[in-house]
């Protein structure tokens, strides 16, 4: 027994080592492929441009004779200066291109010289215009033909040309790049910033083909695995046969030769015939033990699509009535059974879109953020894992109450101690988790919860779905976790700096807040998609300043104002943190309670019940 497992476990250490062999030689594979498509590319770009620069001189030259073919002075007459400028210049700014197209094609020196003259070709088009802005567009068609090279590199050099040209030429010769005698020092900037515009899509573009070319390669590589293993496995199985067939000829001849060994040679056949059941019996059973494995994959997977009401998870937890869902699960109101209290169970539920090891993981990470945020106004997370038929879930308290969302759909706008009422804990939460190195990433109305249990309402902050871990000392940057490239969240209460993809921290959470308070205090967000798009939005997040709060409330006090504008600061640097937001608010509740209405009267008189209530709040969180 001891030496047969010892076999199997060699039999699987060979095959392992043969796995990591073939993973090798098909990622090796895939780079030759990409490497050889991708020079065809750069090979072809080549040629076409130099039909292209060749055609562009010749146009030049005939633009420059159609639009002055001669220079007078006085009687004399000569051939126009800018004729001469299209046919030596163009010739020069062609020469290069076309040798290195020849002499070294698909090199990074071909490309870019081309891309070089390209640009300058533009530059001379222009010229030869007298700065007409329609031949300012032959530059970014330029740029759109660059991008067949699939290379963004070359969109740099041609950019840097077109800015060094408006640069020198706006300075020395405005007319002949901007049609005017005198230009202001900044124009060329205008122009090379519409270029860069162009550039920001065309560089997408370059990556997402290149993207595409990697993967085309790698299905490639696999096929020619795939088809080299077949043929391998072919080649050996014939001979094997080859060598059985010889085999069988051979006792046949003995048999004819030798009668007198017929016996012997029957109890060799039989012998063979019981080993080959042996092996076939063996086989089936690894077939039926893979087939079983199978059947439990997807037992787990139907399991996890189907949480339904009713269901008892771990011998713990009773499913009784569906009262959420979001995209990642559906949310349970259940009970625990062993104490017999009513919790809250959080199912993940894989779909088309989420069915997928990474969003199982963010799906188990709201858990484990969650319990790292140890506050009483941070939904609590009870218990969490996968039960015994594969289904994931997470066990939180059972919150009754409505979100901030359902409050603010029905009142519009808040008053200023009901709003600095729900964001002071809120802070305080967001404070506790940015210090345990926490960053939720989603905070906007839906996710504020307004409990209402009988000891009086809580604010509870939920859904660390999407949260980020990182270290407290660091700021985040972009994982496959988080979205390969995608933004996860809401781009209404997005911080200019997760829009932008920058590295990002804790205070990116204060931005977000700071848009929920505006919403709160004004009854609307200061930057909105109706009308603009999400591209709009986005700009409006990174660039535009809010309106101000008065514009929707002149009651509205100053200092207030001005807490909330310190967090919808665009650079995170000089934005506040959670911890000095709540501070703020909290100084500003102090104050409020005290100070005057235009009519004279206090505001805690207006209102002695929800005045005292909004002090007593004040001093629990300043203690």
């Amino acid at each position: 027994m001891t030496n047969y497992a010892n076999a199997n476990n060699s039999q699987l250490d060979i095959s392992s080592a043969l796995d990591v062999e073939i993973q090798k030689k098909i990622s090796s594979r895939t780079t030759e492929l990409f490497n050889n498509q991708q020079q065809q590319v750069f090979e072809r770009t080549d040629r076409l441009f130099a039909k292209l620069l060749i055609f562009q001189w010749l146009v030049g030259i005939g633009i420059s004779i159609w639009l002055s073919p001669y220079a007078w002075k006085g009687s004399t007459i000569a051939v126009h200066l800018h004729i001469w400028a299209a046919v030596f210049l163009g010739g020069i700014l062609v020469s290069l291109p076309l040798y290195l197209v020849y002499s070294r094609p698909g090199q990074p020196i071909t490309r870019h010289s081309i891309a070089m003259a390209q640009m300058l070709f533009s530059g001379l088009l222009i010229h030869l215009s007298g700065g007409r802005l329609e031949t300012h567009f032959h530059v970014f068609g330029s740029l759109a033909f660059l991008t067949f090279y699939r290379n963004w590199r070359v969109l740099i050099t041609a950019t840097a040309v077109v800015g060094l040209d408006h640069l020198i030429r706006g300075v020395f010769w405005p007319q002949s790049v901007f049609g005017v005698i005198a230009a202001t020092n900044l124009r060329w900037l205008e122009h090379v910033g519409w270029v860069f515009f162009e550039d920001f899509f065309l560089i997408l573009a370059c990556l997402r083909s290149v993207s595409d070319m990697q993967g085309m390669a790698n299905q490639n590589a696999q096929l020619e695995a795939i088809n080299a293993n077949i043929e391998r496995k072919v080649k050996e199985r014939t001979a094997q046969l080859d060598k059985k067939s010889d085999e069988l000829v051979k006792k046949n001849g003995e048999l004819d030769k030798k009668n007198f060994e017929l016996a012997d040679t029957v109890d060799q056949l039989k012998q063979s015939k019981e080993a080959m059941e042996k092996a076939n019996k063996e086989l089936l059973k690894s077939n039926v033990e893979l087939a079983e494995s199978h059947r439990r994959a997807d037992r787990i997977f139907s399991a996890l699509a189907e949480a339904l009401p009713g269901k008892i998870l771990d011998d713990k937890y009773r499913l009784d009535s569906k009262i959420g869902s979001g995209g990642f699960g559906a949310v349970y109101k259940a009970t625990q059974l062993a104490l017999n209290r009513p919790i809250a169970v959080k199912v993940f539920r894989p779909t088309e879109d989420n069915a997928s090891a990474e969003n199982l993981e963010r799906f188990l990470l709201e858990g484990i953020s969650t319990c790292r945020v140890n506050h009483p106004n941070a939904v609590s997370v009870l218990d969490s894992g996968i039960s015994s038929d594969g289904i994931a879930y997470l066990v939180m308290e059972l919150l009754e109450g409505w979100s901030l969302s359902t409050e603010l759909t029905e009142k519009g706008k808040l008053p200023i101690q009901r709003c600095v009422d729900i964001i002071i804990p809120v802070c305080d939460v967001l404070a506790e988790a940015h210090q345990n190195g926490i960053i939720h990433r989603d905070i906007k109305p839906d996710n504020i919860f307004l409990h209402q249990p009988k000891e009086g309402e809580i604010i509870k902050v939920v859904d660390f779905g999407i949260a980020k871990l990182v270290d407290k000392d660091e700021k985040s940057t972009p994982s496959n976790l988080t979205g390969t490239g995608n933004l996860i969240g809401t781009p209404t209460y997005m911080a200019p700096e997760r829009l932008s993809n920058k590295p990002y921290d804790g205070r990116s959470d204060v931005y977000s807040l700071g848009i929920l308070l505006y919403q709160m205090l004004a009854g609307c967000v200061p930057f909105d998609d109706e009308y603009s798009g999400i591209i709009g939005l986005v700009m409006m997040h990174l660039k535009e300043s809010p309106p101000p709060l008065t514009d929707f409330d002149d009651q509205i006090p100053k200092q207030l104002e001005q807490i909330v504008m310190k967090t919808l600061i665009k650079n995170p640097e000089e934005r506040i943190s959670a911890v000095e937001l709540g501070q703020a608010l909290k100084e500003f509740a102090i104050s409020y309670l005290d100070h005057d209405t235009p009519d004279g009267t206090s505001e805690k008189s207006l209102d002695t019940t929800s005045s005292n209530r909004f002090r007593k709040r004040i001093s629990e969180y300043i203690v």
